[in-house]
């Protein structure tokens, strides 16, 4: 399985398509940037800053980045039958569908790391932390959004199993990711339910967006302090149902393509 892992990446560093989402995806922090140079100060802005700035852009970003990397790495060589090619070269089934499923998590997860904490890391080293947020809650929170990341994952390789196109994977998936949050907004105020790991771009708010705030006297100054603490139903239903629903639909989609054919 590890030949095939290194194959597919080898093809995947030659793909001119997988290229422009790692530019896009990694740019678009610095784009932000860019654009907030022009009405304020670098120099001002803290570690703990970053995540208030950033928190619903990296739920969006981060959602689309792994909708079209999973896609293009479980699905793209269903366009071209190099799967079959596989097969013929006495790799099982199995091999073929994990060494995909493995590459997928480790682009993404290495992908949003990098995407999440580089920031906060070379602020936090230029102008210091701050007391915007409390360091330790936004480690914590940015840990487990991995978790529906995971999730996320999962129900995009099970999506390109059944439906066998990259390209429409990223379609179709994109709309689903995004639509359930407008689904959250219009019944929110008709149904009384909590709103936290329904959806995958629900937890991941929930995780990154944070919006509640207190003036607080400091050094002299009165500073916006946000209430960045998890509450522990949160983090639980985080982690039981990102687990369960990533590895439910890991498993459907392996018992779909061990099955389909592959033409």
């Amino acid at each position: 399985m590890w030949n095939l892992i290194k194959a597919q990446n080898y093809q995947l560093k030659k793909d001119k398509v997988t290229k422009w989402m790692w530019t896009l995806f990694l740019g678009s922090p610095v784009v932000f940037f860019v654009s907030y140079m022009r009405n304020e100060s670098l120099s001002e802005l803290t570690g703990s800053d970053i995540p208030i700035l950033l928190g619903e852009m990296n739920m969006i970003i981060m959602g689309i980045f792994v909708i079209l990397i999973t896609a293009r790495v479980m699905g793209w060589d269903y366009t071209d039958k190099t799967l079959n090619y596989e097969l013929m070269a006495g790799h099982s089934r199995g091999e073929v569908y994990w060494s995909r499923v493995f590459l997928s998590l480790v682009l993404n997860m290495v992908g949003c790391a990098i995407y999440l904490f580089l920031p906060l890391f070379i602020f936090g080293e230029i102008n210091g932390w701050g007391y915007t947020t409390d360091m330790g809650d936004i480690v914590l929170r940015y840990g487990l959004s991995f978790l529906p990341l995971f999730r996320l994952v999962g129900e995009c390789v099970l999506l390109t199993v059944l439906l066998k196109n990259c390209y429409m994977v990223m379609i179709i998936g994109y709309m689903l990711y995004y639509s359930s949050m407008i689904i959250m907004l219009v019944l929110e105020p008709l149904v009384d339910i909590k709103w936290n790991v329904q959806f995958c771009i629900i937890n991941l708010s929930k995780l990154l967006y944070m919006d509640k705030c207190r003036l607080q006297y400091i050094n002299g100054e009165d500073v916006q302090v946000y209430q960045t603490a998890l509450e522990s139903e949160l983090l639980i239903s985080t982690i039981g149902v990102s687990l369960l629903v990533g590895m439910v639909c890991l498993g459907l989609g392996y018992l779909y393509f061990k099955k389909s054919d592959m033409n």
